[in-house]
Formats: C-alpha cells, structure tokens, sequence
C-alpha cells in the first residue's frame, strides 16, 4: 500500500503489538499503569483517575518511550493550566446584577472651571495649569479615611487624547503615592460627575495630600475642564501646577473622594487585588466580564473575597451575548473551596464556540463579592481542526481547580 515502514503493507498482519501501536487502548488509570509493553507514539484514553492518569485525558507515549504526555482536549500543551497570573488577560469592563456600594462622600466644591492641558496657556476663567485638583489640609473630615475612587466634574472641550491620570501627592516631596487612569476621550463635552475607580493603591489621607488631574496632551482647542460652584469646602484648597504649585484657600474643585469600602462592578476588572466588587444580598448575583471579542476560554482565575461572600457555589458562563443561561455553564465551584486573598485557576474543561462574555454567577441567595477577575484565552479554530478537538460537556457539579502558592 505504501513504502516501507511508512504505511501498512500487505505483508502486515494483524497481531496484539501491531494494534497497540495502531489503535488507541482505553481502560482505567489503573490499568493503563499496568501496560506491560508500549509503543513510541502509543495512544491511551483513561475513564478513570488513578495511579497518576487523569479520567477524560487522552495520553501519547513519548519518543523514548519512558512516560506519557497529556494530549488530551484540555491539557495540550498549548492548553497546560498556567497558575502564572501574567498568562491571563485583562477584561475590558464588567457589569453587575447589583452594587453593594456603602458611601460617605464629602464634595470639594470650586468656583470656577480651570482648563487643564500640557503647558499650553489657555484662558478658561482665568486659570490654566498641566495639573489640577485639590489639596487636603490639616483637620478636613478626609484625613485618614482611604480613598478607593474619585469623581471629578469634567468635560472635553475639542478634541483631546490620551490616557490621561489622576494622581495622589504627597506634599513633603511631591512624591505620587497613588495613580489612576482615563481616557480623556471618552468625556462627554457637557459637564459630567466622572468616576475614577483603578486606583493602583487605595490611599489613607494626610494633610498635605494633592488629588490633581494630570495633562498628557492637550492644546489650545483639545483640552478638558474641572467645573464648580461657588461654594468653598473649609480645609480643601483648589491646588494647581504649571510648572510650580498654586495653592488658594478660598475655591475647592468639585470632587468626592470616597473614604469608605466601594463596590463598583468595574473593580472586578481594575487590575488590583486590593479593591473589589460586592453585591448587595440577592437571589443570583452576578457579575460579567467583557472581552472585547469573541475568544475560546480556556482557564478563568478568580480572587474572591470568601468573608464578605455568603453564598455557597458559583457558576461561571460563557455567552456570545449578555443573555446567559444554564446552558451556557462552563464551570461550577463551591465557595468553600476558595481562600481569601489567593488567586484561584480554574482549567475550562470543554470546548464550545468562541464567547466574548463570561458571567461569575452565584448559586441562591446571598452576597458575592469578588477582588478580580482574569481570563485565559484558547488556541485558533485551525489548531483545534487539526488536532481534531471537538467534544460537548455539560457542567452540573462542581469542578476543580488549582490555587496559587
């Protein structure tokens, strides 16, 4: 049929090595420990875990012919569980059923609207500045509260870019103790309470402090504005810099610097462990991560907060849209084998079409409350033709998962 030793020839005969080599064995991890003669390029399929084989994997034994790989669907190689945070990528955005957000805002109030760019004079009542906001003087309610997030009264005027930063200074030495970023783009050109969340560290307040939004770009025609009333705010001095600091007692911009635990969804999604999304007590909360695209999920890690959770298990979704069912679950985990404070890797253990959204949804009624959420993504629709991966799975119980060190 074909040259030596490359194909079947009619010599051959069937015989139990030719068929081991030829075909795939199926037993028990047991039993396939148990294989007293293999083959270089054997395949075994286990239904059961034991003695080191793991049920549903497909092995291939390796070119020596001293140990078997995995080629199973879901640890190939390129599929290997990564408990290397760095391998997960970073939602776009998230949206929740409900946000559990306990407040106690303070408003910084300002009279004026102070145009803020990248050292361009530009005449906006009067005041310009690269740098612009407020500084915490000694005595203020603000003093020792941690602020999670910020909102500014902004508008874009033309056409600004760029990401943008709002910044927290220590006076001593002007040293930037917390940063957050924005897209000045995306600013409504009317005046609008703009949340700023993605702190990278959640700053406790002393007097001196400076909480300034930050130039980088801007022009005489694209620039962005912090607006007012007139309505000063005792121990809050307005706070500019373009090329040294401007301080006055008598204005306050209009901000709120939240001192208290916030539980906006897009916490879940800020690339910090040390803020969190929390819902308020309800049947089924839930929270979903956008991707941006459709990709194949292939790991989800999760950083849960176990001690403000009440709930008892969740279900993780995948959906092509915001509308998800149990049919789209692709995981199940009980709460209790989480810890707080510790990444957790889950492997997705199907393959089912490429899903732009993943939905962490509790299972009855209770609180859940999560510090970050990640996403692995999965190899090309070619990779999975060729390597002929096409199974269905229904998830109905719980799965495992592996934690970090």
């Amino acid at each position: 049929m074909g040259s030596a030793g490359t194909e079947w020839e009619v010599a051959d005969v069937i015989s139990a090595s030719r068929m081991n080599q030829k075909t795939t064995f199926v037993g028990t991890g047991a039993q396939i420990a148990a294989l007293g003669t293999t083959y270089v390029g054997m395949l075994v399929f286990c239904t059961s875990t034991a003695s080191g084989f793991t049920k549903d994997v497909l092995y291939e034994r390796n070119t020596a012919n001293t140990s078997w790989n995995p080629v199973g669907l879901d640890q190939l190689p390129y599929l290997t569980l990564s408990t290397t945070i760095g391998d997960y990528s970073q939602p776009a955005s998230a949206v929740a059923t409900s946000e559990a957000e306990s407040e106690s805002d303070t408003d910084y109030i300002d009279t004026s609207a102070l145009t803020i760019n990248s050292g361009i004079n530009v005449a906006n009542s009067g005041a310009d500045a690269t740098r612009c906001g407020n500084r915490i003087q000694s005595g203020h309610a603000s003093i020792g509260k941690t602020i999670n997030y910020v909102k500014m009264n902004l508008k874009k005027v033309g056409s600004p870019t760029g990401i943008w930063t709002v910044e927290i200074r220590r006076l001593s030495d002007d040293a930037i103790v917390s940063t957050a970023n924005i897209d000045v783009s995306t600013l409504a050109t009317s005046n609008t309470l703009v949340t700023i969340s993605n702190f990278d560290v959640p700053r406790t307040l002393v007097a001196g402090d400076r909480i300034m939004l930050v130039a980088n770009g801007g022009n005489a025609s694209n620039y962005v504005t912090i607006n007012g009333s007139t309505t000063h705010t005792s121990g809050i001095d307005r706070t500019l810099h373009n090329g040294s600091y401007n301080d006055s007692s008598a204005v306050s911009m209009l901000m709120v610097a939240n001192g208290d635990t916030i539980a906006l969804a897009t916490l879940a999604v800020d690339d910090s462990t040390s803020t969190q999304w929390k819902s308020n007590s309800e049947a089924s909360p839930a929270i979903y991560v956008d991707l941006s695209s459709a990709r194949e999920v292939v790991a989800v890690a999760l950083h849960i907060d176990i001690t403000n959770t009440t709930i008892t298990a969740i279900k993780i979704r995948g959906s092509t849209d915001t509308s998800f069912t149990d049919a789209e679950n692709i995981a199940y985990i009980n709460i209790s084998d989480f810890t707080d404070d510790t990444w957790r890797f889950l492997a997705i253990n199907f393959l089912a079409a490429n899903v732009r959204y993943v939905q962490v949804i509790g299972v009855g009624t209770g609180v859940l409350a999560i510090n970050e959420i990640k996403v692995r993504y999965g190899v090309s629709d070619l990779i999975k033709i060729l390597t002929h991966r096409h199974r269905t799975r229904i998830v109905d119980s719980a799965d495992a998962f592996v934690d970090s060190d």
